[in-house]
């Protein structure tokens, strides 16, 4: 049985933003550096820009009522 993941994040990679494609209602949005360094936080939204942040790979926390699912994106220069 194929189980589909309750969120998707594209595009990845990334240049200006990612979009987050989910069932749930995505209450907080967290982007971390490598190194675990908060890096900035939306709230209630499914649109993220990025377009500030420098080429590398991040991890983004996406927190629903179901609990918070964790995703690499890519950011392009």
């Amino acid at each position: 049985m194929i189980q589909l993941a309750p969120v998707d994040i594209y595009p990845n990679p990334a240049t200006h933003f990612v979009a987050i494609d989910s069932i749930l209602n995505v209450e907080k949005v967290e982007i971390f550096n490598f190194s675990g360094t908060l890096l900035f936080t939306e709230n209630n939204s499914d649109i993220i820009d990025v377009s500030k942040l420098s080429g590398g790979i991040y991890i983004v926390k996406i927190h629903t009522f179901m609990g918070v699912f964790e995703e690499q994106i890519i950011k392009n220069q």
